[in-house]
Formats: C-alpha cells, sequence, structure tokens
C-alpha cells in the first residue's frame, strides 16, 4: 500500500503515473535539473501528470486513454472521428497549462497529450490503402510523430528481445524479470558492439557471450548447483548458455 507522497501522487496520477512521478523524484538532484523530455503510453498519461511535470520543468508527451480526458474537453469523440477519413485531426487543449490534446485517425483513433508539441507542422506517412490497393500518403499531427519517433526505440528493443528470449521454464516468481533483464543487457550490448561493427548480428553477439563465459568460467557450469554455492545456480547457467548456443 503506498504510502506519504507516493499516496498522494496516486491519488492524483493513477498508479501508472504515481510511479513515473515518484521515479522521477528519486533522480540525483542534478539529474533533476534537467529539462528531460519524456515520451509514454496512454498506462502513463494523465492531464494532471502533464501539468505535474510542466511544473516541473520536464517535456511530457504520450498517449492518452479517453476516460482520462475531462468530460468539457471540445475534441471529437471517439466515435465520430471513426467515421471520418484516415489522417483526421481533432485539437483541443488547456492553454492555461500549456497542453495539447490531439486526437488523429489512422487505422484506429490515437489520442495524444502533450506540452512540447501540437499538431502543426502536419507530418506525412505511408499507409497502405485497401481501397486504392497501394501506398498512400497520410497527413500526421506533428506530436504523434515525435511520440512514435521515441517509443520506437522501445519497440525495436521488445523486438529483438522476443527475437531470442531466453527459453527457460523456472517456477520462481523473480525469474522471468532476471531472464528480461538478461536479454535486455544483451541486446544492448549489441547496440553498442554495432558502432564498431554494423554487420554483427543480435544473434552473433549472443553467441560470442555464450562462448566468453564458457571459455572463462573457472568451475563446470554442467552440473546442479550445490547447497551454500554462491551466485546463479550452475544448472541455471548451464541452460542460459545452452539456450542461446541452440538458436
Amino acid at each position: 500500500m503506498a504510502s506519504g507522497k507516493g499516496a498522494e501522487y496516486e491519488e492524483r496520477f493513477g498508479k501508472g503515473g504515481a510511479a513515473l512521478a515518484d521515479a522521477l523524484d528519486r533522480l540525483p538532484l542534478h539529474i533533476r535539473k534537467i529539462p528531460l523530455k519524456l515520451y509514454f503510453d496512454n498506462y502513463f498519461t494523465s492531464l494532471p501528470l502533464i501539468k505535474h511535470l510542466t511544473l516541473c520543468g520536464y517535456g511530457a508527451t504520450g498517449t492518452i486513454r479517453d476516460n482520462r480526458l475531462p468530460k468539457s474537453c471540445p475534441a471529437a469523440a471517439v466515435k465520430s472521428m471513426k467515421a471520418l477519413v484516415r489522417g483526421s485531426v481533432s485539437v483541443c487543449g488547456d492553454t492555461s497549462n500549456g497542453i495539447s490534446v490531439v486526437r488523429w485517425k489512422d487505422n484506429s483513433v490515437v489520442t495524444v497529450a502533450s506540452n512540447m508539441a501540437g499538431s502543426g507542422p502536419l507530418q506525412t506517412v505511408k499507409r497502405w490503402s485497401s481501397k486504392e490497393k497501394k501506398m498512400v500518403q497520410v497527413p500526421q499531427p506533428h506530436c504523434v510523430s515525435e511520440h512514435n519517433k521515441k517509443m520506437g526505440g522501445t519497440d525495436i528493443m521488445d523486438q529483438s528481445i522476443n527475437a531470442y528470449r531466453t527459453n527457460i521454464r523456472i517456477k520462481k516468481w523473480w525469474w522471468a524479470i532476471f531472464s528480461w533483464m538478461l536479454d535486455a543487457a544483451v541486446q544492448n550490448t549489441w547496440l553498442v558492439h554495432r558502432t564498431k561493427d554494423e554487420h554483427a548480428s543480435l544473434l552473433d553477439v549472443r553467441r560470442q557471450i555464450s562462448t566468453t563465459l564458457l571459455t572463462r568460467c573457472q568451475r563446470d557450469v554442467s552440473g546442479a548447483g550445490t547447497e551454500g554455492a554462491t551466485g546463479p545456480p550452475r544448472g541455471i547457467i548451464s541452460q542460459y548458455i545452452k539456450s542461446v548456443m541452440s538458436v
């Protein structure tokens, strides 16, 4: 149960927004003084949160759920937007707090709230038209374009991790988190490695790491872990390396 400032944040911003606000409060003071630009999805976004981040000196842009907008918001309703042509835009804003809310019709209706960008200048994106049977140019609001660019890195990371996810099943609640951290670390290592060797694949790097572990490890990793031993059980290490080498 949240207490103190965490409880206050949760009441004001909801669970997702409270976690974000609390995480920012925990940053070192010299980092908090930097005018950070934050991009997040609709789990976190609310107008009170963006107002709070504005007062803290942060830029904020995020997709927002329809039920988190005030009923007085003059943006076109999602239902009516669905009937419009692709590329249609509806804009409203909280001018007193410098927040824009932009609703855009793509394949579905997307709503973005931001204190950094509004609808203009409009960008163009390519979309497949089932009616015309070809790619067509569709206008896209600036805030949506910026959000997609910044969130794209997270999507690429998720895609890379899913391509070669550690395939070991262990009935421990922490294992999914731990194995994800391993895979994320390997993926980030690959990105750094590509600055020197742009042709290296993620699979090559994973195998190189595994080979290095096998070569440098001073103990037998093929057996099961022994009671009282420090570090991860040997069996887990062996399974992890085998899962990488067998891809």
